[in-house]
């Protein structure tokens, strides 16, 4: 349970403080509140919004359900971010230009679909008869694309689409409309969760196929595996120590490590440190080479600690040691590897600690010629403590004051902590 602990150390170990945090009351000896567990341990839910597919996602649903790799997602309008992620439920809107991607996604996954139809289809048509091996394509390959089995006015109506494709062109045509049909319907777009039984005033205990799919995209970023599946059909998703046993087999797939690689490279920001540009002018050493090379010390740091050191928050914030190979031990000047692999090196306590002091990270959160004291106090205030600041005045000139031999960085930024309209959020 690695994953989850350190997940849990990020996410719900911060809701857990914002729970305490708002609860007021004599506190104890060490300052603790100790009506807050209490509080804290009561179910509190929350809503349950539809929530659309990322791209991120789609590409991993529709590789599971066609074995199709060719991630037809990237060619969608990129989601908005909205408090450091891309799959916020209520920013994740349809646009007509998203909607007529949709359409011309899901026409080529179904020609692509079909291509080999003797792995597609769970019948012979020339057999069964085509109407009816349609008929058991819908039934279970609705199944796994709508991610719940489908009702008889769901199965009716995808049989019209087949059976209007089959008169006006052919068998193949009528098969291919069926999954242009599936792929555009809000029942595969959308994490659809059906509730069951009532468990509280304005709160239902999720069904075992709903759970399934919270399952799969939280640790996989993907629709439910067949094991998965069978444990929706069989109501084998409805205790604590079911769902335990199923979480812990889905983290020895690989799957669970590129989810975890798609929430922090998001958390972390590491697009910032692929686009990060420096005045060679100042940073001589860096290069496109090396700005790579710092992504890739950062991902396999976080790797490590989570998969390897079985460590959480505080591991990635205090630990003393990195990985680099030759070329990025160059770059930071020190005695390590000389090849091109990645090898854990240890680090001297007074210099660095933790993800904050590598190099990737310090340079996307800095100017292109100097360093950033808010550009990186604001990254750790919104994205480690998830404390969002307030825009600055709109009278305020956002200027960085120039650079002086005879003064540090402090120095130079002290002014924006003097002064009474800007100290609110620099101090």
């Amino acid at each position: 349970m690695r994953f989850i602990t350190t997940i849990s150390v990020v996410s719900v170990g911060l809701a857990a403080l914002s729970c305490t945090a708002q609860i007021s009351g004599p506190g104890g000896d060490d300052g603790s509140d100790p009506g807050a567990a209490e509080a804290c341990e009561e179910v509190q839910p929350g809503p349950s919004p539809l929530r659309r597919l990322s791209r991120f996602e789609y590409n991993n649903t529709v590789r599971d359900l066609f074995g199709i790799d060719t991630h037809p997602a990237d060619a969608f309008t990129p989601e908005k971010v909205a408090l450091g992620f891309n799959n916020q439920a209520a920013s994740l809107t349809v646009s007509p230009l998203l909607a007529e991607q949709y359409m011309d996604a899901a026409e080529a996954i179904s020609v692509a679909a079909t291509a080999d139809m003797t792995a597609l289809l769970p019948c012979d048509p020339a057999a069964a008869g085509e109407s009816e091996c349609a008929h058991d394509l819908i039934v279970k390959l609705g199944e796994r694309v709508y991610r719940r089995p489908l009702s008889a006015d769901q199965v009716e109506e995808l049989s019209g689409v087949f059976a209007w494709g089959l008169e006006n062109h052919d068998f193949a045509t009528g098969i291919q409309l069926v999954i242009q049909a599936m792929l555009q319907s809000p029942y595969f777009l959308y994490r659809v969760e059906l509730g069951g039984e009532a468990v509280g005033e304005g709160a239902i205990r999720l069904d075992d196929w709903a759970m399934a799919s919270r399952l799969s995209y939280m640790l996989w970023g993907t629709m439910p595996d067949e094991a998965l599946f069978d444990a929706a059909r069989l109501g084998e998703l409805s205790t604590k120590e079911q769902i335990a046993a199923q979480a812990r087999r889905m983290l020895d797939d690989p799957r669970a490590h590129a989810a975890l690689r798609n929430f922090y490279g998001q958390w972390l920001k590491l697009a910032d440190v692929t686009n990060a540009e420096k005045d060679p002018g100042i940073y001589p050493g860096f290069s496109p080479e090396v700005r790579d090379l710092l992504r890739r010390e950062t991902e396999t740091f976080v790797d490590h600690v989570v998969w390897e050191s079985g460590g959480g928050l505080r591991e990635l914030l205090t630990a003393s040691y990195t990985f680099m190979n030759g070329p990025l031990a160059d770059f930071y000047g020190i005695d390590g590897p000389t090849g091109d692999d990645f090898e854990k090196v240890s680090l001297p306590d007074s210099k660095r600690a933790g993800l904050l002091t590598e190099a990737g990270i310090l340079a996307a959160h800095s100017m292109a010629y100097q360093s950033s004291p808010i550009l990186r106090g604001k990254f750790v205030r919104e994205q480690i403590l998830c404390m969002p600041l307030p825009p600055p005045p709109n009278d305020v000139e956002i200027i960085p004051p120039d650079l002086d031999p005879n003064l540090t960085t402090r120095e130079r930024f002290d002014a924006h902590r003097d002064n009474p309209a800007c100290s609110g959020c620099h101090n």
